[in-house]
């Protein structure tokens, strides 16, 4: 295994900051611990150690040599265990694309984390490792003209190694199919408290909604209003976990503007109550 011989002073993030990047155990003005609703892309890449990473309602083990991807939206927390080692990145949406590489990030986070596990040789990891560091420096400079642009070209060249050295079953290349499921996907998060219809997505994407449930289904076995209806459901269940707001609240913020309805909806599509949700949530 290859790791970093050299420390790095504790990673000063602002949470204005378009990237950010900072060594695991260094960076606690990030709060990580704490939950969290992300508005940036996040990855985290586990040199030696494990952790806990909590998304949503699920969770996922966190092991060495393994890499996350999480993205806006999301809610989360990351408890990692004593002497843990590795890296912290945060990336707007605004400067991921600008560094447009050959995979999608945010296809692959449509509703969970994406982990990438190793499928290549030491050297290999030990070249990604040497632009982590790269990152770091650059990071931790003061501000100036070029400063800007050498992180957007070692993180263009670390997000390309990313994808070379590490494998999961969510990385494929975008054809025209998965373009318009990115897109889908891309609209349901800007407008779904305002169209809840396939026929209204599709007009968007100009296509009938007989082609946008074929397309769909083609890539992922599940239909359209499926995507709708579960990507509400969602919606309403990160609501629940970190704003703490009611729910007649989260079914206005939603769209819904019957209550009855929503709690309707709710228990029809998640197989549970939003009462009884929000009480398990409070148990744990």
């Amino acid at each position: 295994m290859v790791t970093s011989s050299t420390s790095y002073p504790p990673a000063r993030i602002q949470p204005t900051d378009q990237f950010a990047i900072g060594e695991l155990d260094k960076i606690a003005d990030c709060d990580l611990d704490q939950l969290q609703r992300l508005q940036y892309f996040e990855i985290i890449w586990v040199r030696i150690g494990e952790g806990t990473l909590f998304i949503d309602e699920s969770s996922v083990l966190m092991k060495s040599e393994n890499v996350y991807c999480l993205g806006p939206g999301q809610v989360r927390r990351i408890v990692v265990n004593p002497n843990v080692k590795g890296y912290y990145l945060r990336i707007s949406p605004e400067l991921l694309h600008l560094i447009h590489n050959q995979f999608d990030l945010s296809y692959m986070l449509t509703y969970s984390v994406a982990v990438l596990q190793p499928v290549t040789e030491a050297e290999a990891l030990s070249r990604l490792q040497e632009v982590v560091v790269l990152l770091l420096k650059e990071f931790g400079r003061d501000n100036n003209d070029s400063r800007m642009e050498l992180i957007k070209g070692f993180l263009r060249v670390f997000m390309i190694y990313l994808w070379q050295n590490f494998d999961t079953e969510q990385k494929q290349p975008l054809d025209a199919n998965a373009m318009i499921l990115k897109r889908f996907v891309d609209l349901l998060k800007k407008q779904i408290t305002v169209k809840k219809m396939v026929s209204q997505y599709a007009d968007d994407l100009c296509v009938t909604p007989n082609y946008l449930n074929s397309v769909i289904k083609k890539i992922t076995g599940l239909t359209a209003s499926h995507y709708i209806q579960q990507h509400i459901v969602q919606e309403a269940k990160r609501q629940a976990i970190y704003s703490g707001m009611r729910m007649k609240e989260i079914a206005f913020q939603l769209g819904f503007d019957d209550q009855a309805h929503f709690s309707k909806f709710f228990k029809n599509y998640s197989g549970i109550n939003f009462t009884t949700f929000r009480k398990e949530l409070a148990s744990q």
